[in-house]
């Protein structure tokens, strides 16, 4: 038999900032569509179960036109078993609670379980504040089954609110933990024969959340032995974040070029966020707006965070060029040195650069031009 284990879908989450409205509007309906995608390659794969493992939506109250999309996309997939634990994000959701899909399954504050045949057993509790520290000792499980176990929590060494100790979970008979509640695919050993996974989020919806993402298949063969993939090829874009050092380059141009040099495999859809890192001397060219454009082109979005080390030579301090004595009147000024930095860095773009004639710097506050 073989099953998908999702989580930390998110659906309705707030996109991040930076993007257009009408960008904001499409990743949003991409969430969607992502997860239309997972149900059809259930279908399509002819794969019986589908676990969730919290936080289907973003919230305890979704818009209810999305549940309803949800809600049919489940509907259209009637030989797909969704099993449905619930997060932290839709902890309180009740949108199922009537006119719920006869394949939709759900958990509760106590032990459900889920008899599949071949002697698959599914189980999962959504614990309260009452029982979270104390779930793990009513745990049922028959020995010599494949007994899958769904938990939301972060993996920690003693219980608590969304926390999963997995140490009180040893001995129980569990062939598989699924677990929802961290956003990165990670798979352990809970013990000998039997392993633990998060399956991360669907997809990515910041830079928080960057890399390949996706959900995991279980293989279960006769004798009840698990492997599993990580299928990752349906969802349509990827966040990435980039470091360059610009340490002893002073050309934009090489900059650019490395920044195309490390983006060869990363495709047209995707979101990046470069961070120019190492040290900047008076003669090192960035300009984050000038690289933007030069890329934004060719990707969905494109971030550019400057977050170089201002280094200037010994002999700015007594140099006599414009540039010189515009880094000395803001090193004499009373501006904390975090916003000296930021000003010689935006004066240095246009003297570099050659794009103004003229740099004028005022700071009211402390009389200083």
């Amino acid at each position: 038999m073989k099953m998908i284990q999702c989580s930390d879908l998110h659906l309705g989450a707030k996109m991040m900032e930076g993007l257009s409205e009408y960008q904001i509007a499409e990743r949003s309906d991409e969430l969607l569509k992502d997860f239309i995608a997972m149900t059809r390659y259930a279908v399509n794969n002819r794969i019986p179960v589908c676990m969730i493992c919290g936080d289907l939506f973003d919230s305890s109250q979704p818009d209810p036109e999305l549940v309803d999309k949800v809600r049919e996309a489940i509907t259209r997939a009637p030989r797909v078993n969704f099993y449905y634990l619930k997060g932290s994000s839709d902890r309180d959701f009740k949108g199922f609670d009537q006119d719920r899909p006869s394949n939709l399954f759900v958990f509760s504050n106590y032990w459900e379980y889920y008899t599949l045949g071949n002697g698959i057993t599914i189980a999962g509790i959504e614990p309260d504040e009452e029982n979270n520290m104390s779930y793990y000792y009513n745990l049922d499980l028959y020995e010599g089954l494949t007994n899958i176990v769904m938990l939301y929590g972060q993996i920690a060494a003693l219980p608590g609110k969304d926390l999963v100790s997995t140490s009180l979970l040893r001995g129980k008979n569990i062939s598989y933990l699924a677990l929802g509640g961290l956003h990165t695919y990670m798979q352990d050993y809970l013990e000998s024969g039997s392993a633990e996974c998060y399956c991360g989020c669907l997809s990515g919806k910041n830079f928080e959340e960057d890399g390949t993402k996706g959900f995991v298949l279980l293989d279960i063969d006769d004798e009840g032995k698990i492997t599993t993939s990580f299928i990752h090829d349906l969802t349509k874009r990827s966040y990435y974040n980039i470091t360059i050092d610009v340490t002893g380059t002073t050309s934009i141009i090489a900059i650019r070029n490395e920044i195309k040099r490390m983006t060869t495999s990363i495709t047209a859809d995707d979101l990046i966020r470069f961070t120019l890192i190492g040290e900047a001397g008076e003669n090192t060219q960035i300009d984050p707006l000038y690289l933007k454009k030069q890329l934004e082109d060719s990707f969905y979005y494109v971030e550019i965070v400057n977050d170089t080390h201002l280094v200037l030579s010994d002999h700015v301090k007594f140099g006599q060029s414009a540039k010189d004595k515009f880094i000395n009147g803001v090193r004499d000024s009373k501006l904390s040195k975090e916003d000296q930095d930021r000003i010689i860095n935006i004066g240095l773009n246009a003297f570099n650069l050659n794009t103004a004639k003229k740099v004028e710097v005022r700071d009211k506050k402390n009389n200083f031009t």
